[in-house]
């Protein structure tokens, strides 16, 4: 795999079946999001592992708010160069080039409810609450 990002409709179909760890940075939505992917990925059959070395790919969760954090994730990612790596999270949204392939943030919460059986309640209960 080269440096260079690319984007795929379903980048995520490509990780069925594979021992995947998951590395996440910044905020509590990243956190929420990497959680979302360990379903996802369990029930396309995949064993979520607890070191990056027991992993076949990897997952990086990106964050670039503090400036420190930026640097920390281009580090990372050059450390893991010759690594499967997608990345996801919001340093491919500045920058597609950054390395790996992306996992769009944008399409986790909907592929999430998909494979998990969870339905989008809250915003109908919002609603009836709303309303009265």
């Amino acid at each position: 795999m080269t440096r260079e990002s690319s984007v795929r409709p379903d980048p995520l179909a490509e990780i069925r079946d594979r021992r995947v760890f998951i590395e996440t940075y910044g905020c509590t939505y990243n956190y929420a999001d990497s959680k979302k992917l360990e379903v996802i990925l369990k029930n396309q059959g995949c064993l979520i592992t607890e070191s990056a070395e027991d992993a076949e790919c990897l997952i990086l969760n990106t964050c670039i708010v503090i400036e420190r954090t930026e640097r920390q994730m281009r580090a990372r990612i050059k450390a893991l160069s010759g690594r499967e790596l997608f990345v996801t999270g919001c340093l491919p949204a500045v920058e597609p080039g950054c390395g790996g392939m992306v996992i769009d943030p944008e399409l986790i919460h909907p592929t999430f409810l998909a494979t998990s059986g969870h339905q989008q309640s809250g915003s109908v209960a919002a609603l009836q609450i709303a309303k009265g």
